[in-house]
């Protein structure tokens, strides 16, 4: 079965689309067409980012997707170890930090990060019951 999350686009995310345009206007107001240019790009690329993301749980594995233009990261259910909130110095920032793999770790950011957390806990225990069940 698959279950599809979507990115939380975050107050941080709407402040920086919103310098990054606001510098971008100043940019083309000053005639600096080259250097506008550059952070139109740089703006549409984060924005990409920002909107594009998701969180999909398909056949065993969590795939990462984080926009077009960034490549997909799948990580298979049975290598996730942890599933822990963290927040960032002032708590500006709050993700979920999964471990996997040999000390690897990933940073999601869930719309809704309870549901995400309740999803993945049953995957993992479904995942341990048929792992169990092969064994005996």
């Amino acid at each position: 079965m698959t279950r599809t999350f979507h990115h939380r686009f975050t107050l941080g995310a709407k402040c920086g689309l919103v310098l990054l345009a606001a510098l971008t206007i100043y940019l083309f107001w000053e005639k600096e067409v080259l250097l506008g240019s550059l952070v139109v790009v740089f703006t549409v690329l984060v924005m990409e980012r920002v909107l594009h993301s998701e969180y999909v749980f398909r056949e065993g594995f969590l795939e990462i997707h984080r926009g077009r233009f960034a490549r997909r990261k799948s990580i298979p259910l049975m290598e996730i170890t942890s599933c822990r909130p963290m927040n960032t110095t002032f708590g500006m920032v709050h993700y979920l930090l999964i471990g996997y793999g040999n000390q690897r770790f990933v940073a999601v950011q869930p719309e809704q990060e309870a549901s995400f957390v309740a999803h993945l806990q049953s995957l993992l225990a479904d995942e341990d019951a048929a792992e169990g069940g092969d064994e005996e």
